[in-house]
C-alpha cells in the first residue's frame, strides 16, 4: 500500500514504482547526455534514441517506443479511439490504466 495516497497493490515493486508519482525520484540516469527519468521504460526508450535500437515508432508523428503496446497505446491518440468505457458515467479511454484509474473516482478508492 503506497504510504502517500493509501493505493493498494498486489506487488511490492509496484508500490515502489508507484511511489516514484509522489517523490519525483528520478534513478535512471542517461550515461550519453546525463537526462534523468523516473521509469524504466522511459529510460528505455530514451536510450533507443542514442543507440538506435528503438524499432516501434508511430507512422504518423515518428515517436519512438521501446514496446509495442507503448505504441499502441499512443497511436490511439492519433486515430481518436477509446476502446475503454465507463459504464457509470460513459467517459472513454485510450488506455485501459487511465480508465482503471478512472474507475476509483466512482468508488472513491484512492
Amino acid at each position: 500500500e503506497c504510504k502517500e495516497c493509501g493505493k493498494a497493490f498486489k506487488c511490492p515493486s509496484s508500490v515502489r514504482r508507484h511511489e516514484r508519482t509522489h517523490s519525483r525520484k528520478k534513478p535512471y540516469e542517461c550515461k550519453h547526455c546525463g537526462k534523468v527519468l523516473s521509469y524504466l521504460t522511459s529510460f528505455q526508450n530514451h536510450l533507443g534514441m542514442h543507440t538506435g535500437e528503438i524499432s516501434h515508432k508511430c507512422k504518423i508523428c515518428g515517436k519512438a517506443f521501446y514496446s509495442p503496446s507503448s505504441l499502441q497505446t499512443h497511436e490511439k491518440t492519433h486515430t481518436g479511439e477509446k476502446p475503454y468505457k465507463c459504464n457509470q458515467c460513459g467517459k472513454a479511454f485510450n488506455s485501459s490504466s487511465s480508465f482503471r484509474y478512472h474507475e476509483r473516482t466512482h468508488t472513491g478508492e484512492k
